[in-house]
């Protein structure tokens, strides 16, 4: 009766049953798991965000499958202050990153066709391209102590089949934080044009390089290299503003004329059918993109100072050992080759009370690991990894 699309195991995992139990019994549960930043006690400007939803335009729909004018407007002005420039006819608005990632898969692949995606990676993927009926085929990014994460183009050789119909990069990468190099992006764009692949480039990350990330060449966004294939950006305001509930979204489209072109008027039907994106939001966008400083701010400031706590109790040549990321709001600890990451976030959550999530969440191709959030309140954080350190260490 119900599509195959969908995974055949929906019960709980050990884990996530322990936590459910854990919480029906009132019990104070440090979570280091959140990323949900409207819930780690950042202070918003609350006046501005609320009288930016109060327009009274918001009363007249003009439905437009890209989106409102104004919105894309807003959402260029943002990206270049950002140092990306683009055209507001290249925008198209959605609900959410997931929701972009859907328009792009019903845009280039025909179900049992594939898309290569990273690993380690956000767990969604697999699940959004199983959706549209397509695989979701993984290529592993290495980790030395010299370059840290990086890519390997002979992972992505490696991984490639007849039916890929595009490449998936998330920079910066999440879990990671590591985010792809301009030789990278070198060799990715011949790949992809060897292949005839189009890029997606996933980037809602983008703005939160650490502070101290020790980096000597800044991130440098898809939308940036040469038009040698077709090349689709993502972002949105739950990380560029801190805000994932006001549900605003875009694709940003590049590359060669003609399919560019071609891209456009069929990314145009299939906006046009959903029509997702809520005016209000869109009316809001240009106000509200003036808190980006502010939040931005605000959130690399504390994932910086969670970071320095955490290195200072897990150094990258310890026993456990901190895989330093240099974006994004989270941080990774390879375990000793002995351990079982499963059963050690049970038993942290078991005997210390405290959530992380085992690496297999993500996909790690190798070892044991934890990833940590580093989005929770200074104190909070604090304590956290100090029980974790107590069962690890």
């Amino acid at each position: 009766m119900f599509s195959s699309r969908l995974p055949s195991d929906l019960h709980p995992n050990d884990l996530t049953r322990l936590l459910a139990e854990k919480r029906a019994r009132g019990m104070d549960i440090i979570d280091l798991t959140e990323s949900n930043p409207t819930r780690a006690g950042f202070t918003y400007p609350a006046e501005t965000v609320i009288r930016a939803l109060e327009q009274e335009g918001s009363l007249v729909y003009e439905p437009h499958p890209r989106g409102l004018w104004s919105a894309r407007h807003a959402v260029a002005g943002y990206l270049e202050g950002e140092g990306v420039r683009v055209d507001p006819d290249r925008i198209y608005l959605t609900a959410s990153t997931s929701e972009a990632y859907a328009y792009l898969f019903k845009l280039l692949a025909d179900p049992g066709d594939a898309v290569l995606i990273p690993r380690p990676s956000y767990p969604l993927m697999e699940l959004l391209a199983a959706m549209e009926a397509i695989h979701a085929i993984p290529y592993d990014l290495s980790w030395t102590p010299s370059a840290g994460w990086h890519l390997r183009k002979e992972e992505l050789e490696a991984s490639y089949t007849e039916r890929c119909r595009a490449l998936l990069v998330i920079n910066p990468n999440n879990p990671t934080g590591n985010f792809l190099r301009r030789h990278e992006w070198e060799e990715i764009t011949r790949f992809c044009s060897t292949h005839d692949l189009a890029i997606i480039s996933d980037e809602v990350f983008f703005p939160y390089v650490l502070p101290r990330s020790r980096i000597h060449d800044p991130p440098v966004s898809a939308l940036a290299l040469p038009q040698q294939t077709l090349v689709f950006a993502l972002g949105g305001f739950s990380k560029a503003l801190g805000l994932p509930q006001v549900k605003l979204s875009w694709i940003v489209s590049n590359g060669p004329a003609p399919a560019l072109r071609e891209a456009l008027d069929r990314l145009d039907v299939i906006a046009d059918t959903y029509l997702s994106v809520g005016t209000p939001v869109q009316q809001a966008a240009n106000a509200l993109i003036a808190i980006a400083g502010t939040m931005q701010g605000a959130i690399r400031t504390r994932c910086q100072t969670n970071l320095d706590f955490l290195s200072s109790v897990f150094p990258a040549d310890g026993n456990v050992q901190l895989l330093r990321p240099p974006a994004g709001w989270y941080a990774v600890l390879r375990l000793p080759s002995h351990f079982d990451e499963g059963l050690t976030a049970c038993c942290l959550l078991e005997e210390k009370n405290v959530l992380l999530h085992p690496g297999y969440f993500f996909d790690f191709p190798g070892g044991e690991h934890l990833v940590v959030s580093l989005l929770p309140q200074q104190d909070r954080f604090e304590e956290g990894i100090r029980r974790t350190a107590e069962l690890l260490c």
